[in-house]
């Protein structure tokens, strides 16, 4: 079972104190053992707060910027707007939707599977439907563009 440093550091702060020994004394004390992965300020932290009753030696939870924001309502707002509009910026996506750029880039390449293409985000791997019409457009273009001339061998004026 492997005890985080920081426990450790924590119980032999508890105990210092509790052997009656001075914040000032505990320092040099925890660094001595610790060596330079011992941090004065946190000690003097820790110490103020068992001082203060604190008894729990763990960190208190306390909110803050969550890990995940990938939930499904996140994943239908961003296909919704993609769909609308499939020149939308990952900057205005995550607007919209209200979570980081980060997290909306992750459903845009991870979930979703698309990339960027051309100011447009496509899929990674086209489907046969994907296929035919894009194979349909370019036909059509490629029908609807003058050929050039090209001239043959031997045809040239000397």
């Amino acid at each position: 079972m492997h005890i985080p440093l920081r426990l450790i550091e924590r119980v032999c702060v508890w105990y210092s104190l509790w052997m009656g020994m001075m914040p000032t004394d505990i320092v040099p004390a925890i660094q001595r053992c610790f060596g330079t992965h011992a941090y004065s300020r946190s000690i003097f932290g820790w110490c103020k707060a068992f001082q203060d009753g604190r008894t729990k030696l763990s960190d208190i939870w306390h909110p803050g910027a969550p890990q995940h924001v990938h939930t499904w309502h996140h994943f239908r707002q961003v296909k919704v707007l993609l769909d609308q509009n499939h020149s939308i910026s990952i900057n205005r996506l995550s607007q919209s939707v209200g979570i980081s750029v980060g997290s909306t880039h992750r459903l845009l390449h991870k979930d979703l599977t698309l990339k960027k293409c051309c100011a447009k985000l496509v899929p990674h791997n086209l489907t046969d439907h994907h296929k035919n019409v894009e194979e349909e457009i370019l036909s059509g273009l490629h029908q609807a563009l003058p050929q050039p001339e090209v001239p043959q061998l031997g045809d040239h004026d000397r």
